[in-house]
């Protein structure tokens, strides 16, 4: 068996890629287009398995920019293929591996690019949905020091694929089969449930946060407390099954700190090795799919299916959660 064992999660990168986006670095400025008042976001990209690792500039849910490192020989860059072309001033070179120095000198074109490339995404719809909008909001907003976003888009990776359908087995079922029993809103969710989390969020009392974001006013809303019970679950096997756990949190942790993606007064806290499930849904959810969601609560909770801990936010486009109580 590997030594990640049977599901890994690790977006921490080495201290040689990390130093591109520090202040000296060649594509620092990244991190002021993350946080200006746009729905973009920043993130490290890791593969537990190669060892391979990028980074990525999403405006909502589309990656315009990635940074992947090709070790010892050098960078390179990628976007999403509907704008990686000459209408937005992407040169196709930019594909082929060079040296940070390079780079350095080519970085004004690639913000001209961005330039050009941010204004386009956010005027096509059906690549900043809400959808996008919100979680981008939420990964990025740092006015409340109660907790710190540590990632989104969170994709565990499995051994092989039995495993990977065993482990999601093993948590799914409970809940769908609470959700068929009790029948309590109209309509059935979509299953078996997955493992890709929103966000992940670290709180200032060290438990890890699994949110589930959901935008705007839609019938799913009903389901989300089993998504988010879900993406806790399969966060919390690989918090019980890898010792080295804390370890990358920390080092997540302290990357966002350095790249100044963590809110001001938020300390690392002593990391406990507990996932806790959260639902954010948007504040203009109609009253009537919000009363489905917590009946849907109320039925986990009964069968025993459902975490005792979930916690309900409201969120505003601003990225601010506003706890909301059954």
């Amino acid at each position: 068996m590997p030594p990640f064992g049977q599901l890994r999660y690790d977006r921490s990168v080495s201290e040689e890629f990390l130093g591109h986006f520090l202040p000296d670095g060649f594509a620092s400025s990244l991190l002021q287009y993350a946080r200006a008042r746009y729905p973009i976001d920043f993130q490290f990209r890791k593969d537990p398995k190669t060892g391979a690792q990028w980074a990525t500039l999403y405006l909502g849910m589309t990656a315009v920019l990635n940074v992947e490192d090709k070790r010892d020989k050098g960078v390179r860059l990628t976007a999403h293929p509907k704008y990686a072309n000459s209408l937005y001033h992407w040169a196709d070179d930019w594909a082929q591996t060079n040296s940070p120095e390079t780079w350095r000198s080519r970085w004004p074109a690639v913000e001209n690019y961005l330039e050009r490339i941010i204004p386009a995404v956010m005027t096509d719809g059906r690549l900043t949905a809400t959808e996008g909008l919100v979680q981008a909001a939420v990964s990025v907003y740092i006015g409340d020091s109660t907790r710190v976003m540590l990632d989104r888009e969170v994709t565990p990776y499995f051994l092989d694929t039995a495993t990977k359908n065993a482990i999601l087995t093993s948590y799914s079922n409970p809940l769908a089969e609470a959700i068929e029993a009790s029948n309590p809103v109209p309509g059935k969710p979509r299953t078996p449930f997955g493992a890709r989390c929103d966000v992940l969020a670290l709180r200032k009392d060290g438990c890890l946060v699994a949110i589930e974001v959901k935008p705007g006013s839609v019938a799913s809303l009903a389901w989300v407390p089993a998504q988010a019970t879900m993406y806790a679950r399969v966060l919390q096997h690989w918090v019980d099954n890898d010792p080295g756990w804390a370890e990358i949190i920390t080092a997540s942790y302290e990357q966002r700190h350095r790249l100044g993606l963590v809110p001001e007064g938020f300390k690392l806290p002593k990391l406990q090795p507990r996932v806790v499930p959260a639902v954010a849904f948007q504040r203009i959810a109609s009253a009537e799919y919000i009363d489905r969601m917590f009946k849907v609560h109320k039925a986990l909770q009964t069968s025993t299916a459902g975490h005792p801990d979930i916690q309900f936010f409201e969120v505003s486009l601003s990225g601010r959660l506003d706890e909301r109580h059954p």
